[in-house]
């Protein structure tokens, strides 16, 4: 949200960025898909304009091959794995890696397997929650079910995070118009590895538990390959959410060494950068997005209809929106740009959460004009959030260098009111 705090993962009440720009008070769930009227459409295979669409396409596909397979069509689809149509040619004998391209982009990946959860699969990997607890028996059962229901969407996941990059490709060229839809679904595909693990305590397979909550961690980094503020901070919450259920597995003191370094292999090559949240990409973003995005759109209109876009927006600070309608919007923009610029100077001092504070009493009172006072990020509680994932990775990496635990202690059972 603007007041520098991650969004819900849920999957309710999809909106743009605006949303989170000008009502930063509100903190609001992220859509499976928008489906162009700033709704929530299903992702799932069924129920959806997506999973309609997917179907209908194998019916169609199957009965193409149906009715073509005697004169070939079937059997060069087929055969080839390339074209559909006969004569397709075959992979050269010998040929390095022959006609197969293996997946390089972990956001197509992604969005593949959660197109195959179902609405209502998706809302009970949410309602699971991210803490690792051990079921009982009644509860192993129902998320065993749950997981076997969801196989192939779930080992489909685990394969993205093997993979090194992730584009989102987020429209970031439509300003506070600008949907994020797939940060729900990371939220949820965190939720989901933390599950895999209570199954996997449940059993006493204490390190293939580790290997569940290890994937969280190129998630985490995934999720802030984007460079927005949004993604950062959805990145940092994905991380202490593992670095939670590191803690609570250590405590469990069923691990092995070999489930040890499983976990600080993954902390430390995936989370361990100067920058793990990409940070100061992301405020380049915000910076260009107040600065330059909303200079256009400001500049086209004349005072009354800029008031109307800045309301419609849902802007809460009434007398500088009225300010900004009426203002000379370059020079305003120009003021906007000079704070980003402030908030990226100060960003990496050791002072920076005190320093940004001073530059938002500074927008509050006018000083980087009426557009940082409408649009501008809150970058000091941005910081604090920053701060204390960084915290919590250090004390999670200490403790998995530390000698083991064998007092006995155990992970926290499951709830009364979950079971």
């Amino acid at each position: 949200t603007r007041k520098g705090k991650a969004a819900s993962g849920g999957q309710r009440g999809g909106r743009g960025l605006a949303e989170y720009y000008l009502r930063p008070a509100r903190v609001q769930s992220w859509p499976a898909v928008s489906n162009g009227r700033g709704r929530a459409a299903s992702s799932g295979w069924r129920g959806g304009p997506i999973g309609e669409q997917l179907m209908n396409s194998v019916r169609v596909a199957a009965m193409v091959l149906a009715v073509a397979g005697g004169v070939g069509l079937g059997a060069g689809l087929i055969g080839s794995g390339v074209a559909l149509g006969q004569g397709a040619a075959a992979p050269a004998a010998g040929a390095p890696g022959g006609v197969v391209k293996m997946p390089d982009n972990a956001a197509v990946v992604y969005y593949r397997y959660w197109s195959m959860l179902s609405r209502e699969q998706t809302e009970a990997i949410r309602e699971l929650g991210g803490e690792l607890t051990v079921p009982d028996a009644a509860g192993r059962e129902q998320l065993s079910k749950l997981l076997g229901e969801i196989q192939t969407a779930s080992v489909g996941l685990t394969r993205a995070t093997t993979i090194r990059g992730a584009e989102w490709n987020f429209e970031f060229d439509q300003g506070l118009n600008a949907m994020l839809p797939a940060l729900g679904h990371l939220r949820n595909t965190a939720r989901l590895f933390v599950a895999r693990a209570r199954l996997a305590l449940a059993d006493g397979r204490a390190d293939d538990a580790a290997k569940e909550i290890a994937q969280i961690f190129p998630l985490a980094r995934h999720t802030a390959a984007s460079p927005i503020l949004l993604s950062s901070l959805v990145s940092a919450a994905i991380n202490s959410l593992g670095c939670a259920s590191v803690e609570a597995l250590l405590r469990d003191g069923r691990i092995t060494e070999a489930g040890r370094a499983v976990l600080l292999e993954a902390m430390q090559s995936h989370m361990g950068g100067a920058d793990p949240f990409n940070m100061a990409a992301a405020i380049q973003t915000e910076r260009w997005l107040i600065a330059q995005w909303a200079e256009k759109e400001l500049a086209s209109r004349n005072a009354a209809d800029r008031l109307k876009l800045i309301t419609d927006l849902g802007s809460g600070n009434a007398a500088a929106a009225q300010l900004l309608a009426n203002a000379n919007v370059q020079q305003a923009a120009k003021q906007a740009d000079e704070y980003y610029v402030a908030v990226a100077a100060v960003w990496a001092q050791a002072d920076a959460e005190a320093e940004l504070a001073k530059l938002e009493e500074k927008v509050k009172a006018g000083g980087f004009g009426p557009l940082a006072q409408v649009m501008g990020a809150a970058f000091a509680n941005t910081k604090r959030s920053e701060h204390r994932a960084r915290e919590a990775m250090a004390k999670a990496v200490a403790a998995l260098k530390a000698p083991p635990d064998r007092s006995g202690a155990k992970p926290p059972q499951e709830p009364a009111e979950k079971k």
